[in-house]
């Protein structure tokens, strides 16, 4: 049996907005520029947890000096958001 549709797809024009942008080269402050209040934790790549805390709207300075050089992932929540980004200490 064949069957047909008349439901086409079509893509949106409008860019995705990101909710959180950080900045991926970090030196001792990690910067995470935010369209709402948010929570966040940083982890190292094998997933333990090194820091965790609060943001506010806007942009927010977190300190990473006296963290090792290498490579983190930090996870941000916002009320309806979840979004996971990796950066690199140096």
């Amino acid at each position: 049996q064949v069957v047909y549709s008349n439901v086409i797809a079509l893509k949106s024009n409008e860019k995705e907005i990101q909710p959180f942008i950080i900045s991926t080269f970090v030196t001792e402050m990690l910067t995470v520029q935010a369209t709402e209040n948010f929570q966040y934790r940083i982890m190292d790549m094998n997933g333990r947890t090194l820091s965790a805390g609060r943001g506010n709207k806007g942009y927010n300075s977190i300190r990473m000096d006296g963290r090792v050089s290498g490579a983190y992932v930090i996870q941000l929540f916002g009320t309806t958001i979840k979004q996971s980004e990796r950066f690199i200490k140096q």
